[in-house]
């Protein structure tokens, strides 16, 4: 993370502590960065950098690829223990790929997901 990020990170911080509305960017940039803090559930729960990911394969990633027009049904994030991360891509007509995230942040996640679709 450059020191404009973790500047921006900040800033959204201090709006939420001041409970300001965030802007779409301002979302975004969480959504890819993750929280300046330990990221939490609906509930409050604290989510796993495993459960971070798959929530936004699931709410972000996803309706991506589908709205994209390549016939992407949908993608899931798996991490499978000592074998890696994975997102599995299911098309249209049934097909599955997976896509290795091993160790990736959300940004390239989503580079290492729609590299040859």
């Amino acid at each position: 993370m450059n020191n404009q990020t973790i500047e921006t990170l900040k800033r959204i911080q201090a709006k939420r502590t001041l409970e300001l509305p965030l802007t779409d960017h301002e979302k975004a940039v969480i959504a890819l960065y993750g929280e300046a803090e330990a990221p939490a559930d609906d509930d409050g729960k604290t989510l796993t950098e495993y459960d971070r990911k798959a929530k936004f394969v699931s709410e972000y990633l996803s309706p991506l690829l589908r709205a994209a027009g390549v016939n992407i049904a949908k993608a899931e994030y798996k991490h499978v223990d000592g074998h890696g991360e994975y997102v599995i891509i299911t098309h249209t007509n049934g097909y599955t790929r997976n896509r290795d995230v091993s160790a990736d942040s959300l940004i390239a996640l989503v580079r290492d997901t729609i590299c040859g679709l």
